[in-house]
């Protein structure tokens, strides 16, 4: 199947630059900087991550006046959440792949319009 096929079929934008990043990273130093917390023994393996780790840390309440860094750790925790939980679920259906997070290193070159394509293509499909 061609990539055309699968954009027409999807209704996915496949025009514009790429979106890639290494994937052969330490992961938990990447949690570590993007998320503020390495993930505790069980819930990795390797460059895969349970998504009960991410909920964890989503039910943990923000300060009533938190910080750019926190909002922004808690910003990706809930994309990654939404990346293994809702749109692109695995076999298990409990577990992400961290690459995904490693394509939100910097919230500044995160296109919005990208984003909101996504959601709505997701929508789309849910009604």
């Amino acid at each position: 199947m061609k990539l055309e096929n699968v954009a027409l079929q999807l209704g996915l934008r496949v025009d514009g630059r790429a979106v890639t990043r290494p994937i052969c990273l330490d992961w938990e130093k990447l949690c570590e900087g993007l998320i503020g917390v390495v993930p505790s023994i069980g819930m990795q393996k390797g460059s895969i991550i349970k998504l009960v780790w991410f909920r964890e840390i989503l039910n943990e309440e923000l300060p009533n006046e938190p910080t750019q860094l926190q909002l922004q750790s808690y910003c990706r925790s809930y994309i990654i959440y939404l990346t293994g939980g809702v749109m692109l679920l695995n076999k298990s259906a409990n577990r992400v792949h961290l690459m995904f997070l490693n394509l939100l290193i910097d919230f500044d070159t995160i296109r919005i319009v990208g984003v909101q394509h996504v959601w709505q293509h997701y929508i789309e499909r849910c009604v």
